[in-house]
């Protein structure tokens, strides 16, 4: 559950640079290109090898993720195993993106979990999607790397659903 709560604080931190992004040069620590010096501020706590903006409507914003900001998990009721509809996790690797680690989940059933605990068809188990964002690392101009933001879309849980039929005319 780490890899969700860095997600939604990835998230935030997202949010946050774009409305950064949206108040103007100000916010940016590189001049933006067409735009005089004089409105930039200077910021001591920018890194000096900060990857150059790269088109005429880039705006760099510097991303600091400190650790300690991170909420901390609490025991929770393991519900992939107690629902009418389980599911299993499937957890993937990628080391060009932030976060590296995603887990997504797939439905352990065709159909749904009754009463007494057998399947029933009656229903179907459906996953539910929720979308994230990402930061895919991207190699820039000479040995230099910059982050994209990316959307991704995920399996999150399973739910039981009325089977969809459709009558012939």
């Amino acid at each position: 559950m780490g890899s969700t709560s860095n997600v939604h604080f990835l998230m935030v931190l997202c949010v946050m640079g774009v409305r950064m992004m949206m108040m103007g040069a100000e916010a940016a620590p590189h001049a933006h290109p067409g735009m005089s010096g004089s409105r930039t501020r200077s910021n001591p706590r920018v890194d000096k090898k900060s990857v150059e903006p790269t088109g005429p409507d880039t705006i760099t914003v510097p991303l600091h993720l400190d650790p300690s900001y991170r909420i901390p998990s609490r025991p929770f009721r393991p519900i992939w195993n107690h629902s009418i509809s389980p599911w299993t996790y499937n957890t993937t690797y990628d080391e060009s993106r932030f976060p590296p680690f995603i887990s997504e989940v797939r439905c352990s059933l065709e159909g749904c979990l009754n009463v007494a605990g057998k399947e029933d068809r009656n229903l179907e188990s459906k996953p539910i999607y929720h979308q994230i964002l990402v930061l895919r690392k991207v190699m820039g101009s000479g040995d230099r790397y910059h982050y994209r933001l990316e959307s991704k879309i995920i399996a999150v849980g399973c739910t039981c659903v009325r089977p969809s039929i459709e009558h012939q005319q």
